[in-house]
């Protein structure tokens, strides 16, 4: 935690000081996945060719050397990486990071135990309490084995997010979903599926029907920060995706690509981000090119692009905190208390 907190207030005073330098890391280690999800676009397509090992700890070292110290690994699936283990304990034991990943949790029950010494927060999916339901937004057979999963990983002393993707038609489980959070000793979050968070998915995902009332959901969510202290998005979270996310006039400006590395399963980081990727540059030249003139614009740029004024993305609205002291500080609190607090 030190060097979380050490790299994090660097971060911040040299981005404050116009000299942008990432301290967030989110990787898409893989594109594959075991899942189908209806919302979800990955399993559509072929699988890019992901980096060996090696050169993935040699990415960490790159970005350790430039201040990144929080990491999160995406996919896809994660854990169908037979190496993952290897890569978080050479991030966490080697390149001083904080880690978490997010996962199905399909094979989470199996990996747990050797997973514990190297992770700091799990995410795991879970959409209803509804065995069926969950499994038909998902395409595969996998409650089972999400629970599964989550009650090994929490008997290994691992602290774990439960995250709900909000369908209208599944407005009625976040409750629900919470209680049972509560009952595994998780904390919750639940975001709603809108067709602005992914406009890249295009007429692939044919669930437009499905989208539910904005209205509906702040006020289930406003409900349960009064209901379950395990709810952990926050009310200035909640408002501003209410509001219009980065669309609204009162929002601060996105500062991904000046606080964060988006760095795909190829080895490429995408700028500003990794929906809107107008710049792909290879991780040998990443110490070279951030501060280039080419980068540098982009930066400049980040928040104004059109593509931008659309987005909910709440990783790219926290990513932007270190520009914002007090929603820095807020932020860096509410995760150091989940951590703390599930490890107990």
């Amino acid at each position: 935690m030190y060097h979380l907190v050490r790299n994090g207030i660097r971060a911040f005073a040299r981005n404050w000081a116009q000299k942008p330098t990432p301290f967030y890391l989110r990787y898409r280690i893989t594109d594959r996945c075991n899942a189908r999800c209806k919302m979800c676009n990955f399993w559509r397509e072929s699988p890019h060719k992901e980096l060996k090992t090696e050169q993935v700890k040699e990415t960490l070292n790159i970005l350790s050397r430039m201040g990144v110290g929080s990491a999160v690994f995406l996919g896809g699936e994660p854990l169908l990486r037979a190496d993952l283990v290897e890569i978080l304990a050479h991030a966490k034991e080697k390149c001083n990071m904080t880690c978490g990943f997010a996962t199905n949790g399909f094979f989470l029950a199996e990996k747990a135990p050797e997973l514990r010494p190297y992770v700091s927060l799990i995410a795991v999916s879970l959409d209803s309490t509804i065995p069926e339901e969950h499994n038909s937004i998902r395409g595969v057979k996998i409650f089972d084995q999400a629970i599964q999963g989550i009650q090994a990983a929490r008997q290994q002393g691992i602290p774990i997010t439960i995250n709900q993707c909000v369908f209208k038609n599944t407005l009625s489980q976040m409750e629900r979903l919470a209680d049972l959070a509560r009952l595994l000793g998780c904390t919750f979050s639940a975001f709603p599926v809108i067709k602005a968070s992914r406009p890249e998915v295009g007429d692939l995902c044919q669930i437009d029907d499905e989208f539910l009332d904005m209205d509906q959901w702040y006020k289930v969510s406003m409900n349960l920060k009064k209901t379950h202290s395990n709810f952990i998005i926050t009310k200035d979270m909640l408002n501003w995706v209410y509001a219009g996310g980065f669309a609204s006039p009162s929002s601060i400006r996105c500062r991904t690509a000046s606080t964060c590395i988006c760095l795909n399963c190829e080895g490429n980081i995408e700028l500003p981000c990794i929906r809107f990727p107008k710049l792909r540059i290879p991780y040998t030249d990443l110490e070279r090119a951030w501060n280039s003139p080419t980068v540098r614009e982009i930066q400049k740029k980040c928040g104004f692009y059109k593509l931008c004024q659309d987005c909910l993305m709440n990783c790219h609205y926290e990513a932007s905190f270190l520009f914002h002291p007090g929603k820095q500080i807020e932020y860096m609190v509410k995760l150091l208390n989940q951590i703390r607090n599930q490890k107990h």
